[in-house]
């Protein structure tokens, strides 16, 4: 399955809201379209430990193929317990430790990226009743 732009939307504020109901932190999505050939979007989340790290990262993966029938195009860091890359072509998922996050500070890369807003829940489509 291919995606478009604007499919990479709906699946990168998608992992986000994965990312938070496993309780990760500092959650950032990132547009990065004028500034980036690798991606579309960008989103980093910290995580307090290596289970919790690894819990994220299956969660995505997993739902991200059930949901959008994508595999990542690469797959990183699965025996560091430190950070996670998963990347999708049109978005690279970088889960890290807060320390590692602080260390090698992705935000300051992307600081032209505009912040997208991914804690507002999706509008559910609904069948337009028919007027008699």
């Amino acid at each position: 399955m291919t995606l478009r732009s604007r499919d990479f939307l709906a699946l990168a504020k998608q992992a986000a809201r994965w990312c938070d109901e496993k309780k990760a932190h500092d959650i950032l999505l990132l547009d990065v379209r004028p500034l980036s050939s690798l991606a579309d979007f960008y989103l980093l989340a910290s995580v307090e430990s290596s289970t919790q790290l690894q819990a994220i990262q299956d969660h995505i993966a997993r739902q991200v193929k059930e949901d959008f029938q994508l595999n990542p195009l690469r797959y990183d860091g699965r025996r560091s317990p430190q950070w996670a890359v998963l990347d999708y072509g049109g978005i690279v998922v970088h889960l890290m430790h807060r320390s590692a996050r602080a260390f090698y500070g992705l935000e300051r890369l992307w600081e032209g990226g505009r912040h997208v807003r991914w804690d507002i829940a999706p509008v559910k489509k609904t069948s337009k009743s028919r007027k008699k």
